[in-house]
Formats: C-alpha cells, structure tokens, sequence
C-alpha cells in the first residue's frame, strides 16, 4: 500500500531501448516502465481480437508485410538497421 508507482512510458522500439539503457544505468526517477514497440502502440490497442472496420485495413498490410518473417529474421533485420545509423 505504501508504493508508488512511478511509470516511465515509451512509444516504438528506438525509445524502448532507451528506457532499459537508462534502467541499466540508473538513470530517471522510474520503477515500471511502460513500452509499446509500436510507434504510439498497436492498432486499436493491445491484444484487440476484434477490429473495427476503420483499421481492419491496417492489419492486414501490416500483416502481409510480416509474412513470411520469424523473430530471428527481425532482429537481424534490426540490428542491420542499428548499424547503418551509426
């Protein structure tokens, strides 16, 4: 009863990584840290089964785009893309 939760919110996956680089470090007045590795979060919200008719197209395009790929194929393709901004 006595905790105060203290969330440090994160939007997309460059600010995710950010937030668990300043908790490794101890930096930033946080205990819980809130990321959502899409940018401004998940179309209509996280673990939604059903979709309105409104973003239903979106799903599907995002979902033909990941055909086809598995985790491993999507960190290889971000740690390429990591290393071309540095």
């Amino acid at each position: 009863s006595s905790f105060q939760a203290k969330p440090l919110p994160c939007s997309g996956f460059e600010a995710c990584k950010l937030a668990f680089l300043k908790a490794a470090k101890g930096i930033g007045d946080f205990n819980f840290i809130e990321g959502m590795a899409c940018e401004g979060g998940c179309v209509q919200g996280p673990a939604q089964l059903i979709r309105s008719p409104k973003n239903q197209g979106d799903v599907d395009r995002h979902a033909k785009q990941a055909e086809g790929r598995t985790i491993e194929s999507a960190i290889s393709d971000a740690e390429k893309d990591d290393s071309a901004d540095k």
